[in-house]
């Protein structure tokens, strides 16, 4: 009976250290330390994109193992860039996503080791032109005009909109709502482009006017503004102006 008992008791613990083993493999492997990195470049201006913090992204897969892979995601910030530093060597699939411009071609066999750059033109939806600015007293006046570098087939233009921060990100995902109360100074359009502008060279035809926008008069805030325009595709992400920076005393 004892040497039964003994028998597997040796068994259990030959067992267990196999298995940790087995783990104590598995968990060290290194952790993911590439960096993959670049540029989202307007077409229209040979520039990067205006954008702002996380409003589009880079869509990444990782195909060395075949192409059933969920995909992953690296914002681009604010200056059209992107960047991550903790990826695993390997061929990814990349593609712009989810942004204020025509569809990106994904494109294949980006081969990461250690660290790779690469960049994407893309084509936007609409560009903001003639965009001005002025203060009188505590009260933002601005104006723009709209272009679109692609008129066949671009969804209809949805809304123009102004944006407002204090700090240095300023865009849809950083803005100050509570001085666009209700968005009573959006410019609500709602139209196909024939409606706005020329079909064959794609200028607007109006100028669009924005304010009084009344800020707070203090002298340790610094404003940034900008104007921002979305169509009506499935992710109303916004193409942007400049942002302009100024102080209300």
């Amino acid at each position: 009976m004892k040497r039964k008992l003994l028998y597997k008791l040796s068994l259990v613990i030959v067992a267990t250290l196999m298995f940790s083993s087995c783990y104590t493999d598995v968990d060290n492997y290194d952790a993911p330390s590439s960096t993959m990195m670049g540029n989202v470049i307007d077409k229209t201006t040979g520039k990067n994109i205006l954008t702002s913090t996380d409003d589009f992204q880079i869509r990444i897969w990782e195909t060395s193992w075949g192409d059933a892979v969920s995909p992953q995601n690296i914002p681009v910030k604010q200056d059209g860039t992107y960047l991550n530093t903790k990826l695993f060597n390997a061929t990814y699939a990349m593609q712009p996503f989810n942004g204020p411009f025509w569809p990106a071609e994904r494109t294949e066999g980006h081969v990461l080791k250690g660290e790779l750059t690469q960049n994407f033109e893309v084509t936007p939806y609409l560009q903001i032109t003639d965009f001005t600015w002025r203060l009188e007293g505590s009260n933002l006046y601005m104006t723009c005009k709209l272009k679109a570098p692609i008129t066949e087939g671009l969804p209809n233009v949805r809304e123009i909109k102004p944006f407002i921060s204090w700090t240095k990100f300023c865009g849809a995902t950083a803005n100050l709502g509570e001085l666009n109360p209700d968005d009573k100074h959006t410019k609500k359009l709602n139209k196909s482009w024939n409606e706005i502008g020329d079909m064959a060279t794609g200028v607007g035809n109006e100028t669009y006017e924005f304010g009084p926008i009344e800020l707070i008069a203090n002298p340790g805030y610094t404003y940034r503004v900008r104007l921002g325009a979305n169509v009506n595709d499935n992710a109303q992400k916004y193409n942007y102006t400049e942002i302009v920076e100024f102080k209300v005393e």
